[in-house]
C-alpha cells in the first residue's frame, strides 16, 4: 500500500479549511483502504487535538485508525502494529501525547486559541501529521 501523503503546506491548508490532525493523517489512505474520504473524515472527527483534550495526538490516532482498518481482524497483529507505530512516533517526537509535544493543554480554557496564536499549532502539528504519515506509509508499504 502506498498513499500520496500530504505535504506540510497541504496540511496547513486543510487545517485552515477546518480539518484536523487525525483527519489529515487518515484521509490520504481513503482510496487504498477502500473507503470514501468523507466517511474517513467523519470516522476521525473525534480525534483531533488529542480528542480535543490534549491526550493522544490526533496524528497518532489517525494512523492507528488506518492500521486498524488494515490489521484489525487480528488482535495479536494489531497489538504489535500499534506498539510499533507508537514507539516510532515517540522516538521521532518524544511523546504521543498532544499536550506534551504541542506545549499546550487543549483541555484548558483558552489553550486552543493560545496554541493557534503562538503559531505552535500551525508549525508543529503539520510536522506531526507528516511524521505520522511517513511512519504509517513505511509500515504499510508491503501490504
Amino acid at each position: 500500500m502506498d498513499a500520496a501523503i500530504f505535504t506540510k503546506d497541504e496540511v496547513k491548508a486543510r487545517f485552515a479549511a477546518g480539518q484536523h490532525c487525525a483527519q489529515c493523517t487518515l484521509l490520504p489512505w481513503a482510496e487504498e483502504l477502500g473507503y470514501d474520504a468523507e466517511e474517513l473524515q467523519r470516522m476521525a472527527a473525534a480525534f483531533g487535538g488529542g480528542m480535543f483534550r490534549g491526550d493522544t495526538c490526533g496524528a497518532v490516532t489517525g494512523a492507528l485508525i488506518a492500521l486498524g482498518l488494515v490489521f484489525g481482524d487480528d488482535n495479536a497483529v494489531m497489538e504489535q502494529k500499534t506498539a510499533q507505530f507508537q514507539a516510532a512516533f515517540r522516538e521521532r517526537f518524544g511523546s504521543t501525547i498532544c499536550r506534551e509535544i504541542l506545549g499546550y493543554d487543549l483541555s484548558q480554557p483558552g489553550a486552543l486559541d493560545a496554541a493557534r496564536a503562538s503559531g505552535n499549532m500551525t508549525e508543529r502539528c503539520p510536522a506531526f501529521v507528516r511524521g505520522a504519515s511517513e511512519i504509517l506509509q513505511d509500515m504499510l508499504k508491503d501490504e
